[in-house]
């Protein structure tokens, strides 16, 4: 059986912890993000158990699309490759969630219900459920856990040692393989298939997704996210900077994961975007979603003396207060002189996440401790990202870049 980790907002702890009781009753192993530890030290262990995991469950309400922490578990089962299932306390919030979880196999949570529960075991077997085919055999068989079962009681949650799905399990088992085997073929194709192009500069109107190795799928067609996302690992590899190896990124199905890429620096997920204003809606909701509050633009500052603000940033290495959020996705402005991006952070107790975008379309978080050594590694790794994608190569050689 599987070990399945189990994502859910700390609004619905309690729903979760049922959910696991679940998990564990349909014989597979289950994690969560609960821990003691705080900061990169939690991160650092959540992240641990979602990589030793061979299923991601998100437990998609309100209060999980609204989690940042859950959208960074997100992302990170997605450049892990985790096999994603969503199981939906509201079924109206799913398209608020990470990309990964709107588009995961969606279940309903209903534990009372044996049809739901079988959807559940089918879906974290691999195979989609079978919504709306007669289950009554099989729901019949999650009735009957106990022989001394009231007909007429509520059904309990199955026991773990129950062989009555095994013929299910069994068929999910071989579907689950040759599912395995598919997405492996399409995946190899989309990176033996990805050629690179110029990257055009910030404000043209290219339809392509640009990463910042200057690559973008040429022709008529726009690049799927993996694609995307497989250019963008390949621009990593082709800036070689030490502050930022790709031995320490992978590519997801829709960004680039790098885990410990520098000293201090413990996690960076770099997303591409196809247009300027998906980037800046991400930007936005990230932005809101760490400080709890809408977007306050232009205020504070990123630098080795504070650590909490939103403000654009240039080649020029300054960081400006003159243009609104608005305006840098309407494009159009000198990277050089004006602004290349935007740029947030905040930090808790040291620990420092810093959101930033590299116009027109990528977005990167990055999490570290202390603050002052993650704007260090901020201030050199943002310049090659950007410096790479040719932008003005008068501007970074002027910089070392």
């Amino acid at each position: 059986m599987s070990r399945v980790f189990v994502s859910c907002a700390y609004r619905d702890r309690a729903v979760g912890e049922r959910l696991e009781s679940l998990v564990r009753s349909l014989g597979h192993d289950s994690a969560d993000d609960r821990d003691d530890s705080k900061g990169t030290a939690w991160w650092n262990e959540v992240v641990g158990r979602i990589e030793a995991s061979d299923v991601f469950v998100a437990v998609a309400s309100p209060a999980y699309a609204e989690a940042q922490a859950c959208r960074l578990e997100a992302k990170h089962a997605a450049a892990t490759g985790l096999p994603v299932v969503r199981v939906d306390l509201d079924d109206q919030v799913a398209a608020d969630c990470h990309p990964v979880v709107a588009h995961a196999v969606g279940v309903p949570f209903a534990p009372e219900d044996p049809e739901a529960v079988v959807q559940l075991a089918q879906a974290l077997m691999g195979s989609p459920p079978d919504v709306g085919h007669d289950t009554t055999a099989a729901a019949a068989a999650t009735r009957q856990v106990t022989p001394e079962q009231d007909p007429g009681s509520d059904p309990p949650e199955l026991d773990r040692t129950s062989s009555r799905l095994s013929g299910i399990e069994v068929m999910l088992v071989i579907a689950m393989v040759l599912s395995a085997i598919g997405l492996l073929v399409i995946g190899l194709s989309m990176l033996v298939g990805s050629e690179p192009s110029t990257r055009p500069v910030s404000g043209s109107t290219a339809s392509a997704q640009p990463g910042p190795s200057g690559t973008s799928t040429p022709g008529t067609g726009v690049p799927t996210p993996g694609e995307a996302a497989a250019a963008l690992l390949a621009g990593v590899e082709g800036i070689g900077s030490p502050r930022l190896p790709v031995g320490s990124c992978q590519a997801g199905a829709d960004a680039v994961t790098c885990t410990n890429p520098a000293p201090n620096i413990r996690t960076v997920v770099m997303t591409p975007y196809q247009t300027p204003a998906k980037l800046y809606a991400a930007y936005a909701a990230d932005v809101e979603s760490l400080s709890g509050e809408p977007i306050d633009e232009n205020t504070g500052n990123c630098s080795m003396t504070e650590s909490e603000g939103e403000i654009g940033w240039n080649l020029d290495q300054q960081h400006t207060l003159d243009y609104s959020v608005a305006e840098q996705e309407q494009g159009g402005l000198d990277p050089v002189s004006e602004s290349a991006g935007r740029a947030f952070c905040t930090d808790e107790q040291k620990v420092m996440t810093l959101v930033w975008t590299q116009d027109p379309g990528l977005l990167v978080t990055a999490t570290g401790q202390p603050s002052e050594l993650v704007i260090t590694w901020w201030k050199a790794v943002h310049l090659q990202l950007a410096c790479a994608s040719g932008v003005d190569a008068g501007a970074c050689a002027a910089t070392g870049s």
